[in-house]
Order: C-alpha cells, then sequence, then structure tokens
C-alpha cells in the first residue's frame, strides 16, 4: 500500500509572517471579538453540572499551572481535563483542546 504523505509546511518569511498577521487581524474586525466557551466533557466527575453538551462562557487565568482549576464559568471553577475549550464567533464554533 502506498499512502500519499501530506504536503510539509514551510516557513513563511517575516514578511509573510506580517501580511498573515494582518489578513487575520482585518478579519477579526469584521466579524467582531472572540469568546471563548467550554463544555464539560461527558467523563468529568462535573458533568452532572449541565445538560450533556452544554456550552457556556468561561475565562481562563494563564497564571495558574493546566492542572489546577484555571477556568472559571458558570459560578464554578473547572481544570482543563475537565472541559473541552471553544472558540466562538458569530454562529460558528471550534473546539481547541
Amino acid at each position: 500500500m502506498n499512502k500519499q504523505m501530506p504536503p510539509l509546511r514551510r516557513t513563511l518569511s517575516p514578511e509573510e509572517q506580517a501580511a498573515r498577521i494582518a489578513e487575520l487581524e482585518a478579519r477579526a474586525a469584521q466579524t467582531g471579538p472572540q469568546q471563548l466557551y467550554a463544555r464539560i466533557r461527558p467523563g468529568s466527575k462535573y458533568a452532572g453540572q449541565t445538560e450533556a453538551g452544554e456550552v457556556f462562557p468561561v475565562f481562563v487565568d494563564a497564571s495558574l499551572p493546566a492542572h489546577e482549576y484555571c477556568v472559571f464559568g458558570r459560578g464554578n471553577q473547572y481544570r482543563l481535563d475537565d472541559v473541552e475549550l471553544l472558540v466562538v464567533v458569530g454562529s460558528k464554533a471550534l473546539q481547541i483542546n
């Protein structure tokens, strides 16, 4: 069986990076700010706190280690292991962990 390898990504030059950042910033200005949300993982001990798959806004305290309770939302604190984080822009969501 001959599997084709995906093409390798090339490193962007500083000029290409600057152009890409400007493009992303322009798109963000058009679509509005991103909001961070979480969904409690089904296997978490906190799974009963929400309806299955319910999404709620959160804040992540980046000054805390990831294994500690650094995700704040719904009046509670969660570990990154207990939630799936999502970025929401308009009606589109992207899970980021």
